[in-house]
């Protein structure tokens, strides 16, 4: 008998009941495999939330999408789209119950199983590991095979398509069916492919583990932010400076949160944390852990805002419809068109309110990165009534130049005053001292000024160190020499270094001669240079190949973790939120191919160190003259 995740006897907790399409599936699948399988019935995949999946370790993953529909609601027009009526005589475009099964797979590889898309790229039977089913409980193989071809019968592509899916009726659940198609798809033999990492991988993500007491530590808070962490319905705003603790505010909240209303419903998640850096959500799983509760993983949701709209997007069936040459388009112009369509579009989801989850509470971290319109549909749409509604922001950091409102401030949807965080725990004396600067100097016609005071609790101040180096001539191996010159002189260890700038290329290069000439481990938000080359070869234009670009680089945001042992390199913008004992920043020339070398860009960098701070100047125009007499004037 398979293992089934949640049993049986949970079901009636599940806030969200089985139908009877899943239900008769589950049974079925239970009373036919043996107890190698693992059956997971809802599983919440960081936002992808699939009917079932099936997994077998050695072999592979099946996720299945189920549907309990009467297939005369529906028809296929002309362009292969979906459509629905309830009354005969309107239709409207759903997405494909295929498209979304495969979406889900997508989104395995792209986002959540760390390095599996890479090894897709090197290796493409590694795709393979996944296989996709749909299921109509009401309907036989026959009339579905007829409803899905009946008018494409010269459409030799389509049929094509479709002869790779795995199609189910209520007539396919029998025995020797099952078998075969287990067979065909490495579903019940090894596959070298789908090794024990993979495995380990796909479990973390198919049942989150429980976070004992134990696993966290004491934390001292002040008296404000004591008055922070107290869970409560309604809504607030608070920001802070560099290193005040917003993100450790946040992460206790949420525990009490939890504990105010675990015993509502269970097994689905209760908390969203909503990001735009994606990054960053692994930086608040890591402040969650430390809170000294017992609590289980699944009951939070940590994602970034495209991330959580794209996902709820595919898992209520609308469909986002890309034009034919979409991936020849500019990053710029497919992001208004996305933005303008779905991402920003409230009447969108205003419209589809009935078949949204909401939820009780609701956190977003970096509130200076959102759009206004990104604020109405999360507070609006997705927040349930007397709903917990609390956001963390910092103006200054407002490196993707969002608009702010008249008082300089982020929009939040939140009357009244903010909540204030003066004390920063993070900055040692001088590197405070450089911010405040740093401000006074780029900052005083454009935000409010705020004095860094420093906690008597900040543990760096001792051991601190600036040092500013302009490099008018200079290679990448120049670079990667020169720090590692400074890494052996002040004996740091490579878990306490991050390299930054604001351009992926250089960085990829130091990464490379990091790896390669001194054999030096990374964790890197980026493809690697071998990769790179690897792509660079394929017949892409210059627009697809950044669009694969992206993609591989979103994963790798998704999967960076701070305390793997290895030196990080990351780009400013992903590194925003985070805190590093050490910091290379590489300030490269500002030009009109890299126009994003702004004064948030370089306040943002220089408040995530904790201690060495390295400037290292490319550019040597803008910053020189600020950093040397700031330097000249802690030295006398």
């Amino acid at each position: 008998m398979a293992q089934l995740f949640p049993s049986l006897e949970q079901f009636p907790n599940l806030r969200q009941k089985p139908t009877d399409g899943e239900l008769h599936l589950i049974n079925f699948l239970v009373d036919n495999l043996d107890d190698s399988y693992e059956i997971y019935f809802q599983p919440f995949l960081n936002g992808d939330r699939p009917d079932i999946v099936l997994m077998r370790k050695d072999s592979g993953v099946m996720i299945i999408e189920v549907k309990d529909w009467h297939l005369q609601h529906y028809r296929i027009n002309s362009k292969k789209q979906w459509e629905v009526t309830q009354n005969g005589n309107n239709w409207y475009v759903i997405k494909s119950p295929i498209d979304q099964v495969l979406a889900y797979k997508q989104n395995l590889y792209d986002l959540h199983i760390e390095n599996l898309l890479e090894k897709k790229i090197k290796q493409p039977n590694h795709w393979a590991i996944v296989t996709c089913a749909v299921y109509f409980h009401w309907e036989t193989e026959e009339k579905i095979n007829h409803f899905l071809t009946a008018n494409f019968q010269e459409d030799q592509s389509y049929l094509n398509f479709l002869s790779h899916q795995i199609i189910l009726g209520n007539n396919s659940l029998i025995k020797e069916n099952l078998k075969q198609i287990l067979a065909k798809h490495y579903l019940s033999r090894k596959s070298k492919y789908f090794d024990e990492e993979l495995y380990n991988s796909f479990k973390r993500h198919l049942q989150p583990p429980y976070h004992t007491k134990e696993e966290g530590k004491e934390l001292n808070y002040t008296p404000k932010q004591q008055e922070l962490i107290i869970s409560k319905i309604g809504q607030q705003k608070a920001k802070g400076v560099a290193g005040s603790g917003k993100t450790c505010v946040l992460a206790k909240r949420a525990v009490n949160a939890l504990k105010r209303i675990e015993n509502e419903y269970i097994y689905q998640p209760k908390i969203i944390i909503l990001t735009y850096n994606i990054t960053l959500k692994n930086y608040i799983h890591d402040r969650i852990s430390e809170v000294r509760e017992d609590f289980n993983w699944g009951n939070f949701y940590i994602t970034n805002y495209h991330d959580f709209i794209k996902q709820e997007l595919n898992n209520i069936g609308i469909k986002i419809n890309i034009p034919d040459d979409f991936d020849d388009w500019d990053s710029k112009t497919r992001s208004t068109y996305l933005e303008k369509n779905y991402y920003s579009n409230v009447d969108l989801f205003r419209e589809n309110i009935d078949k949204i989850n909401q939820y009780p509470v609701i956190f977003i971290d970096e509130i200076q990165d959102y759009k206004k319109e990104w604020v109405e549909i999360i507070k609006k749409i997705y927040l349930q009534n007397n709903g917990e509604y609390v956001v963390f922001g910092d103006e200054k950091q407002n490196v993707y130049e969002r608009k702010m409102e008249e008082d300089k401030k982020p929009y939040t949807g939140i009357g009244g005053g903010w909540n204030l965080l003066k004390q920063s725990f993070r900055l040692s004396s001088n590197i405070a001292s450089l911010a405040s600067n740093f401000q006074q100097t780029f900052f005083m016609d454009k935000y409010e000024i705020e004095k860094v005071e420093i906690s008597e609790n900040n543990l760096f101040s001792s051991s601190e160190y600036i040092e500013y180096i302009p490099l008018a001539v200079f290679s990448v191996k120049d670079i990667a020499n020169l720090i590692q010159e400074k890494v052996n002189k002040y004996s740091i260890h490579p878990n306490d270094i991050s390299i930054q700038s604001s351009k992926v290329e250089v960085l990829r290069k130091i990464d490379y001669s990091f790896r390669n000439s001194q054999k030096l481990k990374t964790t890197r938000i980026f493809e690697t240079q071998e990769i790179y080359q690897i792509l660079a070869k394929e017949s892409f234009n210059n627009n697809q190949l950044k669009n694969v670009l992206e993609t591989i680089r979103k994963n790798k945001k998704n999967n960076f973790w701070m305390n793997t042992g290895n030196s990080k390199l990351s780009t400013i913008h992903s590194f925003k939120g985070w805190e590093i004992d050490t910091l290379f920043l590489i300030i490269e020339k500002d030009s009109k191919e890299n126009p994003f070398m702004t004064d948030e860009l370089i306040y943002t960098a220089i408040t995530r160190c904790r201690n060495k701070l390295f400037i290292i100047d490319l550019d040597g125009i803008r910053y020189q003259d600020f950093f040397q007499c700031f330097l000249s004037s802690i030295m006398v």
